[in-house]
Formats: structure tokens, C-alpha cells, sequence
């Protein structure tokens, strides 16, 4: 969370597109390092069973409400005050996170090591595939970068999978998609990614590059999921 908040600082007090991208970076790994650990926190700090069970329905009441709620306070501060305010909106929120953990309990402790060949592959074949996506559609599916990345992935992805069914300590341990139940949830939540979430990035493009929205309307039109009003001019 404190890599994540020095992140947003970062990102308002930047003075050129490289600096934008490079603290965009750093509070990726902010963020991607506190969303899983969240949840541990519940299971760590909460007994298993009503207590566990109302943990968890707030963790998913505030995810579903954080992304509508995100909308309108990132649009609000962008068309009222500049678009670096809707960064430093995160620096007291992230704060007031950092003083509340302290309150935490002390979670147990478990051996085991760290899995870094899986690591190393997961995300160097995602960020391949990624490339790949984004640079096809630019540049062309038979680019050489691209198709060298697609190489590239599609060597990292399946070594990915080999290297779980032979960890001892594994970075996502397979036998996880055996249950039908915690698959279907799992293959829910990538397509929540790529439906819902994917469209709330296209939409505010397409509200404010093509329909000239300013920030505030934007954030209110993706609030409501979508439905687009006729532009004023």
C-alpha cells in the first residue's frame, strides 16, 4: 500500500509522458502486490465461519461498489480540478489504509519457498501475450516484434504450467482447478476483466475523444454501464 500511494504522488507530480508511465508502473506493482494479500488478511484475521463469511461479503460489496465509486472520483477531481488530482485523491485514502493495519493481528507464519522460475515465467508470457495484442493490432498480426513475441509467449506459458505440476511450492497450484465450483469462479472473474473492465478503458476513450465528454459526464455515463446519452453538440 505505501509502494502504491508514493506511486500516486509520483504520478501527479509528474512532468512528462515517461514519468507518467513509469510511476503508472510502480503503482501497478503497488496494487498487484495488496489485491491478493487482501484477501489472505481476511483469512489470517478472521475465524472461519460467520465471522470469515461477513468478511468476505464486504470485500466483495466494496470491490463491486470501489469500481463505480472510482468512476465518479477520478472524473469529479479530472474535470473540476486537473487530471493529476485524480491521483492524489488515492494518497489520503492510501494513508488512512496504512494507519488502519496497524490494528491487524499477526497473521501465522509458514514455511515454504518462494517460486521464483514460476515468477519469472508467468509474467514474462503474460507480458508477451499482452504485447502481442496490443502491437498486432498496430503494427500487424506478421510484424516481426510481434510474432517474435508471440514466440516468446508461447513458449513461457506452457513451461509456466510444467513448472506448477512439478513445484513443491507452487505460484498457483493446479490441482486449485480440480473443483468445478472454484474453476467457474475463476473463469468468471478473467472475464469480468476482459468484458466489463475492458470496456470501461474503450468507453471513456470513445465518450471523450469522439463524443467530446468532459471528464465529469464521462464518469457519471460509465457509472450507469454504458448508457450513452445524446451529445449536447
Amino acid at each position: 500500500m505505501a509502494i502504491f500511494t508514493i506511486g500516486s504522488l509520483l504520478v501527479g507530480l509528474a512532468q512528462d509522458a515517461v514519468s507518467v508511465i513509469g510511476a503508472r508502473g510502480l503503482q501497478g506493482v503497488g496494487a498487484a502486490l495488496t489485491s491478493p494479500n487482501a484477501l489472505a488478511l481476511i483469512a489470517t484475521t478472521f475465524r472461519e465461519g460467520k465471522a470469515r463469511n461477513g468478511a468476505m461479503a464486504v470485500y466483495g460489496a466494496m470491490s463491486g461498489l470501489g469500481i463505480v465509486a472510482g468512476l465518479i472520483l477520478g472524473g469529479l477531481p479530472t474535470g473540476l480540478l486537473g487530471w493529476r488530482w485524480a491521483f492524489y485523491i488515492n494518497i489520503p485514502i492510501g494513508l488512512a489504509v496504512l494507519a488502519g493495519s496497524r490494528t491487524l493481528v499477526e497473521a501465522e507464519l509458514h514455511t515454504g519457498r518462494i517460486d521464483l522460475p514460476g515468477a519469472v515465467t508467468s509474467i514474462g508470457g503474460i507480458a508477451a501475450l499482452v504485447y502481442v495484442i496490443t502491437s498486432g493490432g498496430e503494427h500487424g498480426w506478421t510484424d516481426g516484434i510481434t510474432l517474435a513475441a508471440f514466440f516468446v509467449a508461447a513458449i513461457l506459458l506452457p513451461s509456466f504450467l510444467i513448472i506448477q505440476s512439478r513445484s513443491q511450492d507452487p505460484l498457483l497450484p493446479l490441482y486449485l482447478f480440480g473443483d468445478r465450483n472454484r474453476a467457474g469462479s475463476y473463469l468468471s472473474i478473467l472475464l469480468l476483466g476482459f468484458g466489463p473492465m475492458g470496456m470501461l478503458y474503450l468507453l471513456t476513450l470513445y465518450l471523450q475523444h469522439v463524443l467530446g465528454y468532459d471528464p465529469i459526464t464521462t464518469a457519471l455515463v460509465n457509472a450507469r454501464r454504458g448508457q450513452v446519452p445524446a451529445p449536447a453538440h
